[in-house]
């Protein structure tokens, strides 16, 4: 038997419903979903390296997150990804989560 310390894993889906539900209720006056506050554009996210556009419950989190940090810009990527670009990241700043998922398998014909 082990005796090492065990860090609990986290909850990920769990922690992006709570920031919603942080951000739903932050100003329930209004009729609107938390990414549509501010009246700017809504635009697809995508990584800022790869071009990529982030999908399934990425795009939510992703919209909810740039809302409430002003984020003018749907382009995300990693701290190397916009090093490698030449951007310099804020000092401070925190990630967000994002969740990666593949189908494994043979696709299904339906």
């Amino acid at each position: 038997m082990s005796n090492r310390n065990t860090t609990p894993k986290r909850d990920l889906h769990a922690e992006i419903t709570a920031n919603l539900i942080k951000a739903i209720e932050a100003d329930p006056g209004k009729p609107q979903m938390p990414w549509r506050r501010s009246g700017r554009a809504l635009w697809m996210p995508e990584n800022a390296s790869t071009k990529a556009a982030y999908n399934g419950i990425n795009t939510v989190n992703l919209w909810v997150a740039a809302e409430l940090r002003g984020f003018t810009s749907p382009l995300w990527a990693t701290f190397r990804q916009w090093s490698e670009l030449g951007a310099q990241v804020v000092k401070g700043a925190k990630s967000e989560i994002v969740i990666f998922y593949k189908l494994c398998g043979r696709p299904h014909n339906l």
